[in-house]
């Protein structure tokens, strides 16, 4: 096995690597909305913002990472990378700029306030996942299942760096200049997504346009009973075993998965969908200055929140390249479907939240563990979740499908967020010291974590059973090196 994951990489033709590296690079400013943290009190300070006001701006922007899946991943599905990618490249550069002309007094008054903010800075959050849809899924449809969870994780450890890329500027270059800052940004996103229209294209692995061909054959062979969509019944090899001749589930690029229909109608759907809406990771990540702040209100606290980001960012990119390769290798080598591991990076992520809640003023170093602890757990669930996409519903419609996924994880983020900032600003009032400014709704948070914990170990026995009996069947087919 490890011979012909030797021999595929061998295969990849310079336009698959022209396209990883593009790829990795735009990454890099595609998960600069999570440094937020690093400049929110510059917002707060220039424009007289409550925290509440702060929590809605970054709420809007990291609602607009999910919601606008169901613009941009159709968008993508029919007209390709290029398209997206320009998209992205407008409103990214776009939305950075118009929060630049707000520093320097061009854009003031009412049109300043919190509300327009948060859409400028909504549109930094559609041309972010404008370009993360297009880099992701071009790659993973160049690249064979076998290394999909690598190159999910290569891109999403590139993703991870960005918030250390963008904080760490912020911190050394632009400390006293935020108008700076966000010229910097969109000066850069907008060069990054206009590279990546003319380098980031689809070029099929050899492997993967061979099983296309080979296909028809095969199927023509098949017995009725496996005439059915895989992801329908168990979506653990989409690329492997579905007719090619079955119509609607492969295009002319060999690209084959659910139809829009099956995909709402899969059991796999709600269960995953509701995984993902109660995520609390990014809740933590948007109000980690808001909790040192609370702990140590007579500090300066800049470099600690540069700290926390750095390390939220670093954990995170490990996370994300050692589970995207784990995940590989569990599937291959254990027979372990790999939805065991969202399982775990959904508990990581718990803990530090069961700490918050509890555990009253904390030193910063039990604060680090936290924020190590959150970045792992984050980090995998976004590398997990390009793979299992793509492993539960195949790439036919893969963005749509990670579109209708994500379709009210926007709710859940803005309600979390408008919870905490809600709370926290009544705690304030009531003159709250140290850890009873958050512990409230911390604990709330612990609770509602429990239910994507609780999911997604249904998920993972369901899956179990459907993963070992389709393993079964390939079982006298050594030579399918799939996922």
């Amino acid at each position: 096995m490890m011979s012909r994951v030797v021999q595929s990489l061998r295969e990849v033709s310079p336009q698959q690597a022209i396209s990883l590296a593009s790829a990795f690079v735009l990454m890099l400013t595609s998960g600069s909305l999570f440094a937020f943290s690093s400049f929110g009190d510059d917002l707060k300070t220039t424009f007289q913002y409550s925290v509440q006001d702060l929590n809605v701006i970054s709420s809007v922007g990291n609602t607009a990472l999910y919601l606008c899946y169901m613009v941009v991943g159709p968008i993508y599905d029919s007209r390709g990378a290029a398209v997206t990618l320009g998209i992205g490249a407008i409103t990214f550069g776009g939305g950075f700029l118009l929060i630049y002309l707000c520093f320097i007094g061009v854009i003031s008054g009412a049109a300043a306030g919190y509300g327009p903010m948060s859409f400028y800075y909504f549109l930094c959050g559609l041309g972010s996942t404008s370009g993360y849809v297009a880099a992701l899924a071009v790659n993973l449809a160049n690249f064979p299942s076998s290394q999909t969870g690598l190159i999910s994780g290569i891109l999403g450890l590139s993703y991870s760096l960005s918030a250390v890329l963008f904080s760490q500027v912020k911190a050394n270059y632009f400390d006293k200049d935020p108008a700076g800052f966000f010229k910097f940004a969109a000066i850069l996103v907008f060069v990054i997504h206009v590279v990546g229209i003319w380098t980031i294209r689809k070029s099929p692995h050899p492997s993967l346009v061979a099983a296309t061909q080979d296909r028809p054959s095969a199927a023509s062979k098949a017995s009725p009973s496996s005439a059915s969509h895989p992801a329908a019944s168990s979506a653990e090899e989409p690329r492997s075993s579905v007719r090619a001749s079955k119509a609607g589930h492969a295009n002319a690029g060999g690209l084959e998965g659910m139809s829009k229909l099956e995909i709402l109608m899969s059991p796999i759907f709600p269960l995953y969908a509701f995984v993902c809406i109660f995520q609390q990771g990014i809740t933590y990540y948007n109000n980690i200055s808001t909790i040192i702040l609370s702990l140590y209100p007579q500090s300066s606290t800049s470099d600690m929140v540069a700290l926390h980001i750095t390390l939220l960012s670093v954990a995170g990119c490990i996370s994300r390249l050692f589970v995207g390769a784990v995940s590989d290798i569990v599937v291959i080598y254990f027979r372990i479907e790999r939805t065991v591991l969202l399982i775990a990076a959904s508990v990581l992520t718990w803990i530090p939240l069961v700490v918050l809640g509890t555990a009253g003023n904390i030193s910063n170093g039990v604060l680090v563990v936290c924020s190590l602890l959150v970045g792992l757990g984050y980090g995998a669930q976004g590398t997990l979740f390009s793979v299992l996409i793509a492993d539960y519903f195949g790439h036919l419609n893969y963005g749509t499908a990670s579109a209708l996924v994500l379709l009210g994880v926007p709710g859940g983020v803005f309600l979390s967020n408008m919870l905490f900032g809600n709370l926290y600003d009544q705690a304030v009032q009531s003159n709250c010291v140290g850890s009873s400014c958050y512990r409230l709704p911390f604990l709330i948070f612990v609770g509602l974590q429990l239910i994507p914990i609780i999911l997604s170990t249904a998920l993972w026995i369901k899956r179990r059973k459907q993963f070992r009996r389709k393993r079964s069947v390939h079982a006298a087919q050594p030579e399918d090196d799939v996922i």
